[in-house]
C-alpha cells in the first residue's frame, strides 16, 4: 500500500513538471503613432487567416492567445489610421513578439483634426472637410452691417452660424467670380491665408438682400474686391507675435492707387512662422503673395489682373 502511494505521488509530480516546462503559443506587439511614438489604444488587430480579432490596450499592446503556427497576415486597422499588413511566421510553443508597430494617421480620415488647427488662424474657417462646424457669419466680418460684423468677429470662436445656416447656404466671390469649391460647396479660406490686408475690401450682403454681383444666397454672400484701383494709395507694414498656430507674422502692402494715366498697381507679402505652435509637436510655415494691376479706360470699362497664392 505504501509503495502504491509513492508511485501515485511520483506520477503527480511528473504531471506537474510537464505543466511547468510546457509553453503556450502567443503573439503580441505594441502599436504606436508613427509621428509621436505614443501608444495607440482601441486599434483593431486581426489575424487574416484564422479571422481572429483583438483590440490594443491603453498602452498600445495587444495579445493573441493560441494563434495557429505558421505563416500569418496581421492586419492593423481603425477609422483613424492607415491600414497596415504584416506577414509573420508564428512559431509553435513560443512567445512571438512583433515589437513596436508604427502606424500613421490616415490624412483622408482626419481632416476634422487638421481643420481644427486651421480654425484658430485669424479669420479663416478651415479648408478641409469639417464643413459642418463652419460659421457663415465670419464671412461677414468686414460688413457694414453692425449685427453681421459683431457676430462674425466676436462669436466666430464659438462657431456661431448666421441664422443656423451652414456653409452650403453662402457664397464667396472674388472680383465678382464665385470661388466656392465646386466639389465641396464652401469657400477655402486657405487660398487667401495671411493676405488680410490684400483681401480686406469686401462687400457683404446678408440673407436674400439684393447684391450688385449676384442674386444672393440664403446664408448671405461676400465679394472680395482685389482690383488694384480699389486700394487707397500708400503702404502698410505690420508685425505680430501670437501663441496660436504660428508665433510670428510679418506683412507688407503697398498700392499706387489709380494714377493719372489710368493704371493702378498693388502688391502684398505676408509670412507666418512657428517652430512649434499652440499644439505641441506642430510647426507652421506659410507664405502669402499678392499682386494686382488694373487699367481703367473710362468710368465704365477697366481691365484688371490679380495673382495671389498662400502656400502653407
Amino acid at each position: 500500500m505504501t509503495l502504491l502511494r509513492k508511485n501515485f505521488f511520483t506520477f503527480l509530480l511528473f504531471l506537474c513538471s510537464c505543466g511547468v516546462f510546457s509553453q503556450t503559443t502567443i503573439l503580441k506587439g505594441k502599436i504606436v503613432s508613427n509621428l509621436t511614438g505614443q501608444p495607440l489604444e482601441r486599434i483593431t488587430v486581426r489575424l487574416e487567416e484564422q479571422e481572429e480579432i483583438v483590440m490594443s490596450q491603453f498602452d498600445g499592446t495587444f495579445l493573441f492567445q493560441h494563434p495557429a503556427p505558421g505563416e500569418q497576415t496581421v492586419v492593423i486597422l481603425s477609422p483613424e489610421t492607415e491600414t497596415v499588413f504584416l506577414r509573420t511566421t508564428i512559431l509553435s510553443d513560443a512567445e512571438n513578439d512583433l515589437g513596436e508597430i508604427r502606424v500613421s494617421l490616415d490624412r483622408r480620415k482626419n481632416l476634422l483634426n487638421e481643420s481644427a488647427l486651421v480654425l484658430i488662424d485669424e479669420e479663416s474657417i478651415g479648408e478641409e472637410d469639417s464643413w459642418n462646424d463652419m460659421n457663415i457669419s465670419s464671412l461677414m466680418t468686414n460688413s457694414n452691417d453692425i449685427y453681421l460684423s459683431n457676430s462674425g468677429y466676436n462669436f466666430s470662436a464659438m462657431r456661431f452660424r448666421f441664422r443656423g445656416y451652414d456653409y452650403r447656404y453662402s457664397s464667396t466671390y472674388i472680383n465678382g467670380v464665385n470661388f466656392n469649391d465646386a466639389e465641396r460647396g464652401g469657400f477655402s479660406f486657405g487660398l487667401i491665408g495671411g493676405l488680410n490686408d490684400a483681401t480686406r475690401n469686401r462687400d457683404a450682403v446678408g440673407a436674400l438682400q439684393p447684391a450688385s454681383f449676384t442674386y444672393g444666397q440664403t446664408g448671405g454672400v461676400v465679394n472680395i474686391n482685389t482690383s488694384a484701383g480699389s486700394f487707397a494709395p500708400g503702404g502698410r507694414i505690420g508685425a505680430a507675435y501670437t501663441n496660436r498656430n504660428y508665433k510670428l507674422r510679418g506683412s507688407a502692402l503697398y498700392s499706387t492707387g489709380l494714377m493719372s494715366n489710368g493704371w493702378a498697381f498693388s502688391g502684398s507679402l505676408a509670412y507666418r512662422w512657428a517652430d512649434e505652435g499652440f499644439v505641441e509637436g506642430t510647426f507652421y510655415n506659410s507664405l502669402g503673395i499678392f499682386f494686382g494691376t488694373e487699367k481703367q479706360f473710362n468710368d465704365h470699362h477697366s481691365l484688371s489682373f490679380t495673382f495671389l497664392g498662400a502656400p502653407t
